[in-house]
């Protein structure tokens, strides 16, 4: 069994991938098989082939006149991921792809991704969530109090940090009309007001705050913080001193423009002065070019404030969702993923269990492992009758490494309800786990891999990239399972 066929009966030879250019199938099969295995990005595909496959005829063609380029770019590798994708998913489902024939070629297809991204949220990913297997699946357990006998399966949830740009309105999920803007289309009026979060206030324009001076100082950092001046300099004052611990920059990364930034401001009034004087004086090759602070002498909503300091948290760039949330057997199929907008809480993780296990046909599972359940199940005891109700009658143990080294012995409550020790279950031959209850940590690890090439994505793109790896990678766990003897099928 093969994850990605060389040929697909009903699908051309060669496929469309631009205006006036066409691949072969089994090249872009090539393509998608690198990504699967290896992380190569859409733009290494390109430069590979052109350098490898390409060859000086093609050269030749351009310096006789070829009109129509020869050079193969990213933007073709990811329009023939999209085409041949689209094309063995209709047949997969014997329906016929059907696309506007005008138009710009990033957005022809965007409507059929929507709707296959759509599916998957609501049916799954094709009976994955039905699956079973030796390795996943403990059959015919017989309960030593009961002596009833029952199949007994486990699902092990964790996070990644990795996502796409999204709207800077808190909580908003509506997709960017462009993935460059900071704010949805029914939020734009809020790129208006000033960059501090919690202040109302407008923003003078070319500015990105208001007139308050602790913001317009907090946006002359950031705009700082952004130069290779400005931290080449801060690792060599960082050498030089004796305490490099209480000095709060970052020596290793600039910080990235998408993510929040706190600041603290002492009420001192010289001290924004002072910090100014400092970094004036670290960077002498740098002028101000922002607005001089205007004195404020009402303080700022946006601040938390303790005694003689305010605390705020600025969002200058765009903001990105969270992390992703993944759901794996223990075998390493993964049964599906969730995208965090703004944490990864242990509500949010629920939800997420809750849906991907509540699609037509699924089989929930006996055991929920996480490495913060100790918490998640403190939130269904306290309300398993009402929202966590779907949570009541699943059990909900702390991975066994998380268990050991993160959560605290005199932990009343974790060590009564999660320690792993006390599900026999998830025990064989009496001392031995069943269960790989570290295989979402594992499957992180490939996933984490695509981190840098979906970073730039629209959302639609991104969610139809990673669903489609998903599947590639769970028909090559499939087939291992298969060959290993593990006999995987369906409840």
């Amino acid at each position: 069994m093969t994850a990605i066929a060389l040929t697909t009966p009903n699908i051309s030879k060669y496929i469309q991938i631009g205006e006036h250019q066409f691949a072969e199938y089994k090249l872009i099969a090539h393509w998608i098989g690198l990504q699967l295995t290896s992380w190569v990005s859409f733009t290494n595909c390109a430069r590979s082939y052109d350098l490898s496959l390409s060859g000086a005829q093609e050269q030749a063609w351009e310096k006789l006149g070829w009109q129509f380029g020869w050079l193969l770019t990213p933007n073709h590798i990811f329009d023939a991921f999209i085409t041949l994708t689209l094309l063995q998913y209709h047949n997969r489902r014997g329906t016929t792809l059907v696309v506007p024939h005008t138009g710009a070629q990033e957005d022809r297809f965007v409507d059929e991704m929507r709707r296959r991204n759509r599916e998957v949220v609501k049916f799954g990913h094709e009976n994955t969530v039905r699956h079973r297997c030796d390795k996943c699946t403990l059959r015919r357990w017989k309960d030593p109090e009961t002596g009833h006998e029952r199949d007994v399966q486990a699902v092990v949830g964790d996070g990644i940090s990795m996502g796409h740009p999204c709207c800077a309105k808190s909580h908003c999920m509506k997709d960017l009309s462009n993935n460059r803007d900071r704010y949805c289309p029914s939020h734009q009026d809020e790129d208006k007001l000033c960059a501090i979060i919690g202040c109302d206030a407008p923003r003078i324009p070319p500015t990105k705050t208001c007139a308050e001076s602790d913001h317009i100082e907090m946006e002359r950092l950031h705009t700082l913080r952004g130069t290779s001046v400005f931290t080449l300099r801060g690792r060599l004052e960082k050498h030089r001193v004796s305490h490099p611990d209480e000095i709060s920059d970052d020596e290793e990364a600039v910080p990235a423009a998408d993510n929040d930034e706190w600041f603290t401001v002492n009420a001192n009034p010289t001290a924004v002065l002072l910090v100014k004087m400092i970094l004036r004086r670290s960077n002498p090759l740098l002028p101000l070019h922002l607005p001089s602070p205007l004195h404020q002498t009402h303080p700022c909503e946006a601040s938390k404030t303790q005694p003689g300091i305010g605390r705020y948290k600025a969002q200058f760039g765009r903001r990105r969702t969270h992390n992703e949330f993944m759901l794996s057997f223990p075998c390493s199929l993964i049964a599906g993923r969730g995208t965090m907008h703004t944490a990864e809480a242990t509500s949010n993780a629920l939800k997420c269990g809750q849906q991907v296990f509540s699609v037509p046909g699924a089989r929930k599972p006996n055991f929920f492992i996480y490495d913060t359940n100790c918490d998640a199940k403190q939130q269904v005891e306290n309300n398993k009758t009402g929202l966590w109700k779907w949570w009541a009658d699943v059990k909900m143990p702390v991975d066994v490494f998380h268990f050991f080294h993160k959560h605290s012995i005199e932990h009343v409550f974790c060590q009564k309800w999660c320690n792993p020790a006390m599900f026999p279950e998830l025990l064989v031959d009496g001392d031995k786990w069943f269960f790989n209850s570290s295989v979402a940590e594992q499957n992180n690890v490939w996933f984490g891999g695509y981190h840098s090439m979906c970073r730039e994505m629209t959302a639609v793109r991104y969610n139809f990239f990673l669903d489609e790896m998903i599947r590639l990678r769970n028909l090559q766990t499939l087939a291992k399972l298969e060959a290993s003897g593990a006999n995987p099928g369906f409840f």
